[in-house]
């Protein structure tokens, strides 16, 4: 009769237990870095993108030189492996570059992210192809710790990792506006910038004639809300309606996007204007308003681009009197004016109502 030796095979039964949990808990333990590793290369990317996003701004509103400034600022407002960012060369490092970025051709098929060079200062080449002032942001973590290395008796030397992701940030034209007012502009009213031109900030424009003369330099916009009892279109009602919310405008106004067909139309408004007056004497001076051909402001027109008007004091705005002084006397046309982000194209803003968008 045979013989079954037990106690041998409990020993294999228990040394192959121990085994097999012990590549359960070598797996568990770098699943656990890895999961950490990408969560964190996830924080750092966040980091980058903000710090562009801050630093182009800071050089969009102070000017040249101000994106290191700007994107520290964002980035100590940011947790990465559990510790605040902070550039000081050991925990963290972030480096800021100042430069132009040109976007990829229009008819690219792949590696379709365009390219960035810097340091340069401004302004950047007037092309072909057009650049935009961009901002490159690099931000490392340092000292990410393996949890491998020190649960897990393999000596591999590595202890901790450094994770390194990277932005770009442009200073580009504006593609969709919800607009201030419910005018347009003519090109000829306004201060073009040519490619790589840096404009004038607050050049006064000279009077916006909304009288139907002949050579008026300004239309009504015939925009439309989806609000009740907003007067149809065009109106003095529906006008108004089209003013900024803090002005008893309705905060659904219409977007208008760079290429779109608005209708206009011509009129001397004074109940409108008289609306305006009062929209100024209450604090809002800034509007934002579509740049279109004229023409006879009647019809369709294309808007060509957007335009910051900044409209200092209530008298500037005319509402009674001779038919040919109603309207807004002495604005002046804002410069590099920071407006939401919007989709679609990048394009030159060739009024200079700008906007910062992550390119990379």
């Amino acid at each position: 009769m045979k013989r079954y030796h037990r106690k041998e095979e409990r020993g294999i039964a228990l040394a192959l237990v121990a085994m097999f949990l012990g590549v359960i808990f070598a797996m568990m333990v770098i699943a656990v870095d890895v999961g950490r590793f990408a969560h964190t290369g996830s924080e750092v990317q966040a980091i980058a993108d903000l710090s562009a996003l801050s630093g182009a701004r800071s050089v969009l509103v102070r000017g040249p030189g101000t994106a290191q400034s700007g994107a520290d600022a964002a980035a100590r407002q940011n947790v990465a492996d559990g510790r605040t960012f902070v550039d000081d060369g050991t925990g963290g490092v972030l480096q800021v570059v100042e430069g132009c970025y040109t976007p990829p051709a229009s008819n690219c098929s792949t590696n379709c992210q365009g390219s960035f060079n810097g340091p340069q200062a401004p302004p950047c080449p007037a092309g072909p192809p057009q650049q935009f002032q961009a901002v490159k942001v690099t931000a490392t973590r340092n000292g990410v710790n393996v949890l491998t290395a020190a649960l897990i008796p393999i000596n591999v030397g590595l202890t901790s990792l450094n994770i390194t992701k990277q932005a770009i940030a442009a200073i580009v034209g504006v593609n969709a506006v919800g607009p201030g007012l419910p005018i347009t502009l003519c090109p000829e009213l306004l201060a073009k910038l040519q490619p790589g031109q840096t404009c004038v900030q607050d050049a006064v424009l000279q009077q916006i004639a909304l009288v139907p003369t002949g050579s008026q330099n300004s239309c009504y916009s015939s925009l439309t809300t989806s609000s009740a009892n907003n007067g149809g279109t065009g109106g003095s009602t529906g006008f108004r309606y089209l003013l900024p919310p803090e002005c008893g405008g309705v905060a659904d106004r219409p977007v208008v996007s760079l290429g779109e067909n608005i209708s206009v139309q011509s009129g001397a408004d004074a109940s409108f204007l008289q609306s305006l007056k009062n929209c100024v004497a209450s604090g809002v001076h800034d509007f934002v308003v579509p740049v279109v051909q004229c023409g006879n402001c009647t019809g369709p027109a294309q808007v060509l681009d957007f335009v910051t008007l900044h409209i200092a004091d209530p008298s500037q705005v005319v509402a009674s009197g001779a038919a040919a002084n109603k309207g807004i006397h002495n604005a002046t046309q804002v410069c590099d004016n920071t407006l939401p982000a919007s989709s679609g194209s990048i394009n030159s803003g060739l009024y200079a109502s700008r906007q910062v968008t992550l390119v990379q």
